[in-house]
């Protein structure tokens, strides 16, 4: 399910994507086309390229991802964090 506040739906991110890996267009020109940055535009047509062919057809590498980062290096450990001060 969408974020509520997503702009894009995979099919909306493709349709952004498509002009650059397609087309040939810059990732400048996609980005004004889409309304969002050329970084952006850009990690679209990265995970795009990145892709299997069945993540490309059901558009899976396009969908939504967690912002959540994937690991914490400066996190406080277990035992440090359960300290009764």
């Amino acid at each position: 399910m969408p974020h509520h506040r997503a702009r894009f739906t995979p099919l909306g991110r493709w349709d952004v994507a498509r002009h650059v890996i397609q087309d040939g267009e810059t990732f400048a020109r996609a980005a004004a086309r889409g309304n969002v940055s050329p970084s952006t535009v850009w990690g679209w047509v990265a995970r795009w390229r990145a892709a299997t062919a069945e993540d490309r057809s059901s558009l899976a590498c396009l969908a939504e991802r967690s912002s959540r980062p994937h690991h914490s290096p400066q996190q406080v450990g277990v035992q440090e964090g359960r300290r009764d001060l």
